[in-house]
């Protein structure tokens, strides 16, 4: 097969393009959960008794910030990671995704929807949301599947950590996406919630594993790159593997009894959990890494105190109850601030001088605190998963700190939209700058 490299220019835009997609995604997320906020903290009765308004944004919020922002990250890796590949495929890909999006957000607007507060993935039940939400799967599926072609060389050790990352995430998305068409193809259950449930429970836990892939090239890029601790490669050779093992026979888990249908994939994501502690640790503990004195360490270092304390969380929870949504929300916030230094990073905006730098840790720690207090506020109030709750049923201690816990965390990532808006006007100014014509010239 012809490999045709594509131009230094184009290396760059496409990634910016991927990079673009994810923030604009992310800010959209923001707008949503500053509405569930307001809503669930009772300061604000923006819903009143519409039910289905607080879960259309809810739904909304949930797939912006879990879907879209996570998985457009995805794609920045992909297309950095690979060498070779179309132009057109790239740029058709990324237009593709941007049609998605569009399409989702518009959804709302084409006409009555339904939501539907299924596991995993919760979505509008409308034809306009669902096409937005596959084209947008399909663009990104297929700039991952170009990764693949570099997995089987990096499993023998004759590729880098960013490729096996890379790859291994590819492999496990292309999996997700087979397990759902088999279940879309089987005999599904009358009831929309029911029906989704099926199709999103298999699929869901493999996309998780998609993003715990995707979260170690983040951790690797904000310890060094090429640059790295040795120890971090070699962590990561012996871990992926072994992450893929059961992923690799999870298309058969559904075919299996009651409840071990359902059990495996649960037990497949604490597997993963108990995999990726070594690395959270010794990330922790090794001062010496290349990102413990960069502008971008409490990027690196936060997201871990923040994953570990939801990773201990997911292990007590004994009931459907407000620790599963403490749980995954210190999850998603780990994972969220280490894209941002990702971004940081990529656009060149770590800070050059002692204000910049002060501000990048500001912004690092307001959002990694309201994230805590937002868990420590659902964990007192302990309200329903999915439900919108009356003002007078939350306890003041929980409603403050989940006020608190959420505008900061809200500030904070309007701050981060903003540097990167501010990053990517003076960019253009300065292209700009240089395509003029020199005082004097004629």
């Amino acid at each position: 097969m012809v490999r045709n490299r594509l131009p230094e220019a184009d290396c760059k835009r496409i990634p910016q393009a991927w990079i673009a997609l994810a923030v604009t995604a992310f800010l959209v997320s923001v707008g949503y959960a500053l509405l569930l906020v307001l809503a669930r903290s009772g300061m604000v009765t923006l819903f009143g008794d519409n039910e289905r308004g607080f879960h259309s944004a809810l739904v909304l919020h949930v797939n912006f910030s879990l879907l879209v922002w996570f998985l457009s990250m995805g794609g920045f890796f992909w297309s950095r990671n690979r060498q070779w590949a179309s132009r057109w495929v790239n740029y058709v890909a990324v237009a593709a995704a941007l049609a998605g999006v569009l399409l989702m957000a518009a959804a709302p607007l084409a006409g009555a929807v339904t939501p539907i507060m299924s596991d995993y993935l919760p979505v509008l039940d409308q034809g306009v949301f669902l096409a937005g939400i596959g084209l947008f799967v399909l663009a990104v599926s297929v700039v991952s599947l170009l990764s693949l072609s570099r997995l089987p060389r990096a499993l023998a050790g004759r590729s880098d950590s960013a490729s096996l990352l890379c790859g291994a995430a590819a492999l496990v998305l292309l999996l997700a996406a087979v397990q759902l068409g088999v279940a879309a193809a089987s005999a599904l259950p009358e009831t929309a919630l029911g029906r989704y449930q099926r199709l999103f429970w298999g699929p869901g836990h493999l996309l998780q594993t998609v993003n715990l892939l995707l979260l170690m090239q983040a951790w690797l890029w904000l310890s060094g790159g090429a640059q790295a601790p040795g120890w971090l490669a070699r962590l990561i050779r012996i871990q992926v593997p072994l992450i893929l093992l059961p992923v690799l026979v999870s298309p058969l888990f559904p075919h299996l009894p009651a409840p071990y249908d359902t059990l495996l994939f649960t037990w497949q994501m604490e597997w993963n959990g108990l995999l990726v502690m070594p690395l959270l640790l010794g990330l922790l503990l090794d001062r010496g890494s290349a990102g413990a004195g960069s502008a971008l360490q409490f990027f690196l270092r936060l997201p871990l105190w923040l994953l570990l304390l939801g990773f201990i969380l997911g292990w007590l929870i004994e009931e459907n109850n407000a620790w599963v949504p403490a749980h995954y929300h210190g999850v998603i916030g780990a994972i969220t601030l280490s894209y941002m230094g990702v971004c940081y990073r990529h656009l060149g905006i770590p800070g050059h001088t002692p204000i910049a730098q002060r501000l990048l840790n500001w912004q690092a720690g307001l959002y990694s605190g309201g994230i805590l207090l937002l868990m420590a506020g659902l964990i007192v109030s302990d309200i329903p998963r999915k439900g919108l709750v009356a003002a007078g049923d939350l306890l003041p201690l929980g409603r403050l700190l989940m006020a608190t816990g959420g505008g900061g965390a809200l500030i904070a990532s309007l701050l981060f939209v903003a540097l990167v808006a501010q990053q990517r006007v003076r960019r253009a100014h300065d292209k700009l700058a240089q395509l003029a014509p020199e005082a004097g010239d004629v």
